[in-house]
């Protein structure tokens, strides 16, 4: 919530200015194709992990068991 609201005062005192805009954008651009990288980068990481999985003997339905058990170990913990 800090940080939200650190960002709404943020926006507030640099809307005036065109460069924070313009400079707001560029981060946005560059973010986003970070973002792409990393995922097409984790999708074939997990591709490979899968195949090689596969090449040493497990089943379909143990990979999916396996999967989906490293899906909830890697949700948040929330209370």
């Amino acid at each position: 919530m800090i940080l939200e609201r650190m960002a709404q005062t943020r926006e507030k005192l640099y809307r005036a200015y065109s460069e924070f805009e313009d400079a707001k954008m560029e981060l946005q651009e560059r973010l986003k194709t970070r973002w792409k990288e990393y995922l097409q980068r984790g999708e074939s990481e997990e591709k490979n992990r899968i195949l090689s999985l596969l090449k040493q003997g497990y089943t379909g339905e143990q990979l999916e068991e396996l999967l989906s058990k490293e899906a909830l170990q890697s949700r948040p913990h929330t209370r």
